[in-house]
């Protein structure tokens, strides 16, 4: 055993004491082993230029690659991208397995092909499923495989009662995480069970929202941005906007996505003689916050979200935010929850009149800080 401590060498000469003994010590002991994780994902994105895939695993990614010290992390995603070639998502390795959202016996079959791969491998210590769905279940098949800890982050719908996946998953309050309170109470009501869950927010790309600043004078009053699905009820947004324009003839509106029921709002928007452009199609993810900041009031009418992090964005970005009652982060004095389409085209047209009404950016949870929680969440 080394004696730091000694001052006398081997011939009898007196030395300084020095410190460099114990550096040497240090440089030979091996360092804390990073942790092996497994994100189960449906989808993600195909490349770093598919900005419109997910934004919030963007966002993950791009927090992981500035200290990656604390884990390895790699993705197996289910459906997409459509093809099976692996490949790097900044420091993430991703191994699609293209299963094309087929159904049936060829559903089986991806499942058993991700679970033969996953046996193979070395042993990761931590799974992570995104959304309690297949992804869940081919991951706590897994786990009783293998007895690797496995958790859930629920995103989105998977709170619901038309979650089949709920009826043969074990739910239990410490290894599935909604990503709201509205979603844990959701949940809790859908499984019959008391709300114990803990919360694991999404947070915002930073990164992102630092290239933009407010805009002096914003150049659109009402803001509407996402995916343009029936549960978005853009027709609703479409509807207040033409409650507001009675009052206000010249506001100025902007709906950026596409979707389904694209053919069906230009329809909408045409007999409600709106303007053609009010419909911007589909952007990056970086043009809508950019939008966000030349805006001022960002309306929401999905029926129900698990935490929207187009709120979120909105938040930050600084503006106000009108909507129903989904999950959200909690804002009290940017988030305006309305019952219904007149209660909302007041509180806008309150918002866009008030000479008063501030447009600060505000601070809100980021990616960053998510992502320190759920690894702090695999460490324990």
């Amino acid at each position: 055993m080394i004696n730091s401590e000694r001052k006398i060498s081997h011939c009898g000469e007196k030395k300084p004491f020095l410190r460099t003994t114990n550096l040497s010590v240090l440089k030979t002991m091996p360092e804390a082993r990073k942790r092996q994780i497994y994100i189960l994902t449906p989808g993600f994105p195909d490349s770093e230029s598919d900005t419109s895939c997910l934004p919030f695993l963007f966002a993950l990614a791009k927090a992981h690659s500035l200290d990656a010290n604390r884990a390895d992390i790699k993705i197996l995603s289910f459906q997409y991208p459509f093809h099976q070639k692996p490949y790097k998502f900044f420091r993430w390795d991703v191994m699609p397995f293209g299963g094309k959202n087929k159904k049936g016996f060829s559903r089986i079959r991806l499942w058993l092909r991700i679970l033969t791969y996953m046996l193979r491998q070395s042993r990761p210590d931590v799974v992570i499923c995104l959304w309690a769905t297949e992804t869940s279940l081919i991951g706590n098949i897994f786990r009783g495989i293998t007895g690797v800890h496995c958790i859930t982050w629920m995103l989105g719908q998977d709170v619901l009662p038309s979650n089949k996946y709920l009826r043969i998953l074990n739910i239990d309050h410490s290894r599935y995480f909604p990503i709201s309170q509205m979603s844990a109470r959701t949940l809790s009501i859908t499984i019959s069970a008391e709300n114990k869950f803990n919360i694991l927010h999404m947070g915002v790309d930073e990164s992102l929202h630092k290239q933009f600043s407010r805009a002096q004078v914003p150049g659109i009053d009402v803001l509407g941005a996402g995916s343009l699905t029936p549960i978005k009820r853009w027709n609703v947004f479409l509807e207040v906007c033409n409650l507001l324009k009675k009052k206000l003839p010249e506001i100025q509106i902007r709906l950026l996505g596409d979707g389904p029921e694209k053919l069906n709002l230009k329809n909408l928007a045409v007999s409600l003689d709106f303007s053609s452009d009010i419909l911007a199609g589909e952007v990056p993810n970086e043009k809508v916050i950019e939008t966000m900041y030349n805006a001022r009031i960002f309306l929401h009418t999905s029926s129900f979200e698990g935490q929207s992090a187009v709120i979120t964005n909105a938040v930050r970005a600084g503006m106000h935010v009108v909507c129903f009652d989904v999950g959200r982060i909690e804002h009290a004095e940017r988030i305006h929850v309305c019952t219904d389409e007149h209660e909302m085209a007041e509180k806008i047209a309150v918002l866009l009149l008030d000479t008063q009404t501030e447009y600060s950016i505000q601070k809100v949870i980021t990616a960053e800080q998510t992502l320190d929680e759920l690894l702090g969440i695999c460490e324990a």
